[in-house]
């Protein structure tokens, strides 16, 4: 990973302060699992400190299986003909769409 995971959380803290929803599109994931479920904890995290939590997770479906349908408390599915990921972070009683 060439972006540190203190570096990526001060981006996921930075986009989702004051914002209702707010998702991202990653195109270059991580080789190694263990590296994305450093991303992965370094996204919730940073979305509990700013109050718009990570809500949803999309992977490729290769990926994904592996996760089943959860991350801690988040939900996992595989983001459908694409191999990317996709985070989806919004406030308490904010409703999620694909275009967040």
């Amino acid at each position: 990973m060439s972006t540190s995971l203190s570096e990526l959380r001060r981006v996921f803290e930075a986009a989702t302060t004051n914002v209702d929803k707010v998702s991202f599109t990653i195109t270059a994931l991580p080789a190694a699992v263990e590296d994305l479920v450093a991303m992965l904890t370094a996204a919730r995290a940073a979305g509990h400190n700013s109050g718009a939590a990570l809500r949803r997770v999309e992977l490729p479906a290769r990926t994904a299986q592996s996760f089943g349908t959860n991350f801690h408390d988040v939900a996992v599915s595989h983001a459908e003909g694409v191999d990317v990921l996709r985070l989806f972070f919004s406030r308490e009683n904010v409703e999620l769409d694909a275009a967040a």
